[in-house]
């Protein structure tokens, strides 16, 4: 998976899924997966691998996730790390859910600082 496909991915997911991944399970942060399916920015792409240890790390950082479940993960990851962790950030980030503009407004930054095309917000309108 390269740059823009991660991307469009998770921008489109986070506007589908129109929440944040958050449940008691996580204590009330957000997580990978939550028990009703929920996933959050970089859980989305790694449903097909996720386990639950993923999520008992301390602050779910994607590089120390990476690092433990190496042998698990795709490769892909090592090489979009920063920009994994800026698509984390929008996420785990309440204040962008409170509007679809603000929302749009952090991805488009977070494209614009890995030269990556944006013109996948203009589909949507609303979250959910």
């Amino acid at each position: 998976m390269d740059a823009q496909q991660i991307f469009d991915t998770v921008a489109t997911h986070l506007f589908t899924q129109g929440k944040q991944s958050r449940d008691d399970a996580h204590f009330g942060k957000c997580g990978y997966k939550t028990k009703t399916g929920l996933t959050c920015a970089v859980g989305c792409l790694i449903q097909d691998y996720y386990v639950s240890d993923m999520d008992l790390i301390q602050d779910s950082d994607i590089k120390t996730v990476y690092y433990r479940f190496k042998k698990i993960l795709p490769e892909w990851i090592e090489g979009n790390m920063e920009l994994l962790q800026y698509l984390q950030l929008v996420h785990d980030c309440t204040g962008n859910w409170a509007t679809v503009d603000l929302m749009k407004e952090s991805l488009t930054e977070v494209a614009s600082k890995h030269n990556l095309d944006y013109s996948v917000l203009d589909k949507f309108e609303r979250f959910g």
